[in-house]
């Protein structure tokens, strides 16, 4: 998991994105994870057990997910430090090879969420 937010973190360390790279690259992976953890409770038929809100209060909605996703963040932030992660030193062909797989593995992520939405 941290040469995963490492190579998002490489991604977003230019000149715009520069000053929050790391926030970003925490965020994503979170995001990331929400997608795998969605796409497993709809394929195990497991969204019964979370509280559904009416169109009218999707405001509720909103504050769970931010609820989850803060501690999440902290969790993530605080076990992957931005010392450690910035510190990390890897040959080319090794960031190459991450990249390869992160892409991978978005694409994995994303193509188990679309199944399970439309399955």
């Amino acid at each position: 998991m941290k040469y995963i937010i490492y190579t998002f973190y490489q991604y977003y360390n230019y000149k715009s994105h520069a000053s929050i790279a790391y926030e970003s690259s925490i965020m994503l992976f979170i995001l990331t994870l929400f997608i795998n953890l969605l796409s497993i409770l709809i394929l195990f038929n497991l969204m019964q057990y979370f509280p559904k809100f009416e169109d009218d209060q999707r405001w509720k909605n909103f504050l769970f997910i931010i609820f989850i996703f803060i501690p999440m963040y902290f969790i993530t932030s605080n076990i992957y430090k931005k010392s450690k992660l910035i510190s990390i030193d890897l040959k080319v062909e090794t960031v190459r090879k991450f990249k390869f797989l992160t892409i991978l593995y978005l694409i994995f992520t994303m193509t188990l969420f679309l199944y399970s939405i439309y399955s």
